[in-house]
């Protein structure tokens, strides 16, 4: 179990056949989060510059090929980064891709992805088609599956489905045999079902016209940063999966798992910068979200430069690694950060990816809050 993070150990540890896919028989990325219900995370005192990064961090995860190494996604491409902050590029043989009048030789822009396995992993938005996903088989260099199509984008569920843009693919916590993807340009959250020869369904509409890039999981809920381009509004919009009904046959089971309980936290109607209650914050561009435990979510706020830490108990946003304050040498509110985009934890660390570079804090695993969740 060495994808599991050192804070799920001896709490809740999920069992290897609970994690295993059978389409590709390894343990998938997201399965400590199945189990491992009850953690929280402090931020430390000190940031760490670990590598310079030439283009925006787009996406992290930690590679499961690898003991230690990030994989990482920029506008030039795939790439991962070691312990001690060597970047490496990851070739990714772009001539199997199955896009049609392209030039290989100019672009692999790649928006989203995520690992299945040491070997496979799901990749989309390659050059500038993004109507597909790619099961990118990395051990033979080679495209294994396809899902939808890539020569044209669109909005359609099914086996023959079709896609808008990416933004984010993950194993869902439920059933790591079901993918969920941001389809941001078609205002939905989609799944996958990688059993059924990639069957696809739509599992949540966000009308009116709301797009949303980033989510977080964790057990029946999700956690989305969304916003309008009409009027400039963000959201963090909260989806709830209800219980799965007993199964009675393939239709019955795409209507028992889209029944979802959706409910919007934070609704910002003026790009700013303000902490406080959910009344009133405001944000400006945010990207990743994850969770820190205990009711609190960590929300990357690119264009203000800052870490912002939203309090679900709460209800209230503050500002933690905030590039405003930089005089207080060993305060985590006054670190300084460019455009922060991308956030992951890994082992005892905070990894953040921004625009030109990769940074770390390390966290402290409050054991009292794990205590007291259980």
């Amino acid at each position: 179990m060495g994808i599991l993070t050192p804070h799920c150990n001896g709490f809740f540890v999920p069992r290897v056949e609970d994690c295993l896919p059978k389409r590709y028989n390894h343990a998938s990325l997201s399965c400590h989060h199945i189990l491992c219900k009850y953690y929280s995370f402090r931020l430390g005192t000190e940031m760490e510059l670990i590598a310079k990064a030439r283009e925006t961090v787009l996406y992290m995860e930690k590679d499961l090929a690898t003991s230690g190494d990030i994989l990482f996604t920029d506008h030039e491409g795939m790439k991962t980064l070691s312990p001690n902050g060597v970047v490496r590029n990851v070739t990714v043989n772009i001539s199997d891709f199955h896009y049609e009048g392209r030039d290989w030789s100019s672009e692999t822009y790649i928006t989203a992805f995520h690992q299945l396995s040491h070997d496979i992993i799901a990749i989309a938005g390659v050059a500038d088609s993004i109507g597909c996903i790619h099961m990118y088989n990395r051990t033979s260099n080679a495209v294994d599956d396809v899902i939808g199509h890539c020569d044209v984008s669109g909005y359609e569920d099914g086996y023959d489905a079709y896609f808008e843009e990416f933004y984010q693919i993950s194993t869902e916590t439920r059933d790591s045999k079901y993918l969920l993807v941001t389809d941001q340009d078609s205002y939905t959250l989609r799944a996958i079902d990688l059993h059924r020869d990639y069957y696809t369904y739509t599992v949540h509409d966000f009308y009116p016209a709301k797009k949303c890039p980033f989510f977080t999981q964790l057990d029946n809920t999700l956690y989305l940063n969304c916003y309008r381009d009409s009027d400039r509004e963000t959201f963090i919009e909260r989806v709830s999966f209800l219980p799965i009904d007993s199964i009675l046959d393939d239709r019955q089971v795409e209507i028992n798992r889209n029944q979802v309980d959706v409910s919007t936290l934070i609704q910002n109607r003026d790009v700013g910068y303000k902490d406080g209650p959910f009344s009133t914050v405001q944000f400006n561009t945010p990207q990743a979200i994850i969770h820190l435990g205990e009711n609190r979510l960590l929300l990357a706020d690119e264009h203000n430069n800052v870490l912002r830490e939203i309090n679900l108990k709460t209800e209230t946003v503050s500002s933690v690694c905030n590039s405003r304050n930089r005089n207080i040498p060993g305060d985590m509110t006054s670190c300084s950060l460019q455009g922060p985009t991308a956030l992951l934890i890994a082992d005892d660390s905070l990894i953040i990816g921004s625009f030109g570079s990769i940074s770390r804090i390390s966290l402290i695993n409050d054991t009292s809050s794990i205590l007291t969740g259980l």
